[in-house]
């Protein structure tokens, strides 16, 4: 399997990091009610929204809502919506729920913290930009554990497609002139995302209409490739190897990832819960550490690979339709993973579309294939114009 293990090296947005040691967390607004709705989707929340993501002749607000968390659990999650400040059709409008790429595990890396004012480089702003003034709404889950209090689960599949489905009932709530058609898209991390939400959808939130799903380079086949890296005496791997690693752990506490770390690891695993991604994932951040001094050499790490293969995108048969969207030089999700999962898609059934960009990078890949994301989106979406 092609080595894909950088999607976090390039991160697709880029919140400031927190000084380590410091309290991350970001406010009272994303504290958790004393008592939490049992209903997931349920918003308990609203503020005008004023940071960098903030969408031109918009109505937005961020959104603190209700979801069933990694544990089973209800949890708090934050996000933010974007609804056009013109006269919704009949029906109202419809809305895209998208998810963003890697930013780290600290809670001060959600997209809706308003001090991330770096976020204004974010390649998806121009195409949800885009997307407003075509007159649809767009939510943006933070996804479960970054901003509220508790742990992210990175790139554990049913949290991550529970927050985006949820994120459409709470910015529902929000404005009832938001119908129930609903688009899912996603960048890297997000593209996973929103693989995993179409294929929770249909039991989790019957009451939505889900027309389509949109994944720009998604992550997959990780566990093999973790395995790959674990040989390479590189440094600027090691903090996407340890943030999945995280995931897992959050996934399953009872996998104790810490012990199969070294022990020079160890010392720095605490780090990713109060810095984001691009400080963690420059070459000397995670202390030196190279990939192959992160896992102690004869810790036995299957338990852990179960749990990343049981979160893979490659493990679903989401409903279609799916379009797959891939840069040809992007050197993070590598081509021939995403070859691998549309091939894997087809051989299941999936009603899935795979287009690639010769000159696109992951960075690229949303600005390339903007144009063609939209089309397919309208098509499905609104049924009458692409």
């Amino acid at each position: 399997m092609t080595l894909a293990l950088l999607l976090s090296t390039a991160p697709l947005t880029t919140p400031v990091a927190a000084r380590p040691g410091a309290d991350a967390h970001p406010g009272p607004f994303y504290d958790s009610p004393v008592a939490l709705p049992q209903t997931h989707g349920a918003l308990m929340r609203k503020r005008r929204y004023v940071g960098p993501l903030k969408v031109r002749g918009a109505i937005n607000k961020k959104v603190l809502y209700s979801q069933v968390g990694v544990d089973g659990e209800m949890r708090a999650t934050s996000g933010f919506v974007s609804v056009p400040r013109t006269r919704p059709p009949v029906g109202g409008f419809p809305i895209v729920t998208w998810g963003h790429g890697t930013t780290g595990a600290a809670d001060r890396c959600a997209p809706s913290v308003e001090a991330s004012r770096s976020l204004r480089v974010n390649p998806a702003n121009d195409l949800i930009q885009d997307w407003v003034d075509r007159g649809w709404a767009v939510v943006r889950t933070d996804y479960e554990g970054l901003g509220t209090r508790g742990l992210h689960p990175y790139l554990v599949g049913v949290s991550e497609g529970r927050a985006m489905m949820d994120a459409v009932r709470a910015a529902r709530d929000a404005f009832p002139s938001i119908s129930d058609r609903v688009a899912i898209a996603g960048s890297s991390q997000g593209g996973h995302a929103a693989l995993w939400a179409a294929e929770v959808a249909p039991d989790y939130t019957p009451d939505l209409t889900v027309t389509s799903t949109t994944a720009f380079a998604p992550p997959s086949h990780l566990s093999s490739q973790l395995t790959a890296a674990r040989a390479l005496p590189v440094t600027n791997l090691t903090a996407t190897l340890a943030l999945i690693l995280r995931g897992a752990d959050v996934a399953d506490p009872s996998l104790r990832v810490r012990r199969v770390l070294t022990d020079r690891a160890a010392t720095v695993w605490p780090r990713q819960r109060f810095e984001c991604q691009q400080q963690m994932a420059s070459a000397d951040a995670y202390g030196g550490v190279p990939a192959n001094q992160l896992i102690r050499p004869t810790a036995d790490v299957s338990a852990i690979l179960e749990v990343i293969d049981a979160n893979g995108a490659e493990s679903l048969a989401p409903p279609g339709p799916v379009l797959v969207l891939q840069g040809l030089r992007d050197m993070t999700v590598m081509p021939p993973t995403s070859a691998a999962l549309v091939t894997r898609y087809t051989a299941r059934g999936v009603d899935v579309t795979y287009r690639t960009y010769p000159d696109a990078a992951h960075g690229t890949v949303v600005a390339d294939g903007g144009a063609d994301a939209t089309a397919f989106i309208a098509t499905h979406l609104e049924g009458q114009r692409s």
